[in-house]
């Protein structure tokens, strides 16, 4: 059976007080601990994966810091630590709703805390895609290679340059919540409007993003998307908005 795989886009950061956290454990004082720094590019998982060793490192052993991006993945992130209350607060309300949270959390020991929303920057479809090649190897090269024959058949080939494009990979039964919606949470059109023209914040002008394959396995593509400068989704069924199709017409891997 077709993989879904999955979407996530690239983040820019511009500030580091907006990407810490005031971490508090057995009742001590909330201190404040940096996840990244300003001018680095990076992307959700990775963000979360160095949060959760952070507070290992800083604030003792215990913490989970984990997110739920697999196949038929929630889309969630959740924090936790055990042996002892915890709290966490968010230094700005960017990092916070990024992750999906909507306040301050604290919880007793071995309490997870599970996001209340979907968190931004990443696509989970959550239906099995079409595409011309395997996972285990989804492009194939496109190059500048030109060849002369002359007029007694004598052949002369130049090439210089060349790349790897992943081909259309579709989605034909996207539920709506999941394609449409520039303020829903989760949905292939929020994803696209923030990340491809750049209206978050955190994101540039056509971002690049990785591409999942398959979402519970580990491996990924930096790709960038150079078409789709519309939003326009077709109906499954027409007149029908409950389900979509979602097509990219071509992924090109960034070297």
């Amino acid at each position: 059976m077709s993989t879904h795989g999955m979407l996530e886009a690239r983040m820019r950061i511009t500030s580091t007080d907006a990407w810490s956290v005031l971490v508090s454990y057995g009742g001590s004082g909330y201190v404040s601990q940096s996840v990244t720094t300003a001018g680095t590019d990076v992307y959700l998982r990775d963000v979360l994966d160095l949060l959760e060793t952070n507070l290992n490192i800083s604030f003792g052993s215990g913490w989970t810091v984990s997110y739920d991006f697999g196949e038929n993945g929630t889309g969630k992130v959740s924090i936790s630590k055990t042996g002892t209350t915890w709290g966490i607060q968010w230094f700005s309300t960017t990092f916070r709703d990024v992750c999906g949270f909507t306040g301050n959390i604290t919880g007793t020991a071995g309490q997870v805390q599970t996001a209340t929303n979907i968190a931004d920057t990443i696509w989970l479809p959550g239906t099995p895609k079409s595409a011309q090649y395997k996972d285990a190897n989804p492009g194939h090269y496109v190059t500048d290679k030109r060849t002369t024959i002359s007029p007694t058949g004598v052949v002369k080939t130049l090439y210089g340059n060349k790349y790897v494009e992943i081909p259309a990979v579709k989605w034909d039964t996207v539920a709506e919540a999941r394609a449409r919606g520039i303020t829903v949470r989760g949905s292939w059109e929020r994803l696209w409007y923030q990340s491809q023209l750049g209206e978050a914040s955190y994101h540039d002008p056509g971002s690049t993003l990785r591409y999942y394959p398959d979402a519970s396995a580990g491996t990924s593509y930096a790709v960038r998307i150079p078409d789709m400068p519309n939003s326009d989704l077709k109906p499954l069924v027409q007149n029908w908005s409950g389900r979509y199709t979602v097509e990219i017409p071509k992924m090109l891997v960034q070297p």
